[in-house]
């Protein structure tokens, strides 16, 4: 694992729910499919000029449990971005 939190001094900005693409999720109501947004968070660090090299952190889960908003996902992400990825 890594450490909670950022580097000391580096802010991190977070930008929640940005739609990425469309999926088609069962509607166990119906018994078909509905298209659904698919969302994603961004992390960030403030205040960085330029490009900056990018990670794409996927949780597990198989679709059932699990989500962007877990403890250690987060974690991850804001460790990542307070280094620059």
């Amino acid at each position: 694992g890594c450490p909670s939190g950022g580097l000391p001094g580096v802010t991190v900005d977070v930008t929640h729910d940005v739609q990425y693409g469309l999926g088609y999720v069962a509607d166990g109501a119906k018994g078909g499919y509905t298209q659904t947004p698919l969302l994603m968070d961004v992390y960030r660090a403030e205040n960085v000029a330029g490009v900056q090299p990018g990670v794409i952190i996927m949780h597990g889960g198989s679709f059932i449990e699990g989500g962007r908003g877990d403890e250690r996902m987060v974690d991850y992400a804001t460790y990542l971005a307070s280094r620059g990825y």
